[in-house]
């Protein structure tokens, strides 16, 4: 009994951490960025889920990350070891001094974490630039125009450093919609045109994300302006069988009286 005790208890220790739902959706000239950071568990709050930030990256040796000042990344990090995912999430909300624009803090009844919504007009190649996030887990992101030049191509270097960062992190799932042509991309799944990344804690290091985005639109169907049409058609359609059937119940008529 023991022993059966022990191994549910480590299979709760198992199989909780925090999961993270990344949901972007790019149509014609504007992107939305819906993303969530949460756990569930309780006993997990007061873990110490930080190991180490990363060392000092300067960014801007990079001739493929960089190409002129607008980057706005900025190097060394303060050192977070030893942060509790409480205390992590009230610096990244509620501290003046590290607390990041746009994210707010979730507590509800046996949830805590972190969401962040965010609107971002797509004028040029350098609005991907302000999408939240991706430059936090991605050493690199770069955003370059493809060599057709009708369009962009999005992509990131293989490692996700976050799982390396926050220890109780165990998935993160990235959804992107658009009604942009996809040329080519390496999402694990397409759905109903919705293109899905999973990444783990067995694959993070050798997870990048490429995505080839055309300029060119689909055209939606105005559904509107088709029942509309089809109501008008079946109106008119009505009106000429009432007629005909009129015309046809005179003529039999005509011919009784004969």
């Amino acid at each position: 009994m023991k022993k059966k005790l022990c191994l549910l208890i480590l299979a709760v220790f198992l199989f909780t951490g925090c999961s993270v739902e990344y949901n972007i959706e790019i149509n014609d000239n504007q992107i939305k960025v819906d993303g969530e950071l949460l756990e569930t568990d309780e006993l997990i709050w007061d873990k110490e889920i930080v190991q180490n930030e990363l060392e000092e990256i300067d960014h801007n040796q990079d001739p493929n990350y960089c190409t002129d000042d607008s980057c706005g990344i900025v190097d060394g990090e303060p050192d977070l070891g030893g942060l509790t995912y409480r205390k992590l999430v009230d610096l990244k909300t509620e501290n003046e001094e590290t607390k990041i624009d746009g994210l707010e803090k979730i507590n509800d009844i046996g949830k805590l974490g972190i969401s962040t919504k965010r609107e971002i007009q797509y004028s040029s190649k350098d609005s991907f630039k302000e999408i939240p996030g991706i430059n936090s887990c991605y050493q690199y992101f770069s955003i370059v125009e493809n060599p057709n030049r009708d369009g962009v191509i999005l992509s990131t270097s293989n490692k996700n450093l976050c799982f390396e960062m926050y220890d109780i992190l165990e998935d993160i799932t990235i959804r992107l919609k658009t009604n942009h042509e996809v040329e080519s991309h390496n999402a694990d799944e397409v759905v109903d045109g919705e293109y899905i990344w999973k990444i783990n804690k067995t694959n993070y290091d050798n997870k990048s994300i490429q995505l080839n985005l055309l300029n060119k639109t689909h055209k939606k169907a105005n559904f509107n302006l088709l029942i509309l049409l089809g109501g008008a058609i079946l109106v008119i359609v009505s009106i000429i069988g009432v007629i005909v059937i009129n015309i046809y119940i005179k003529s039999n008529r005509a011919n009784t009286i004969k």
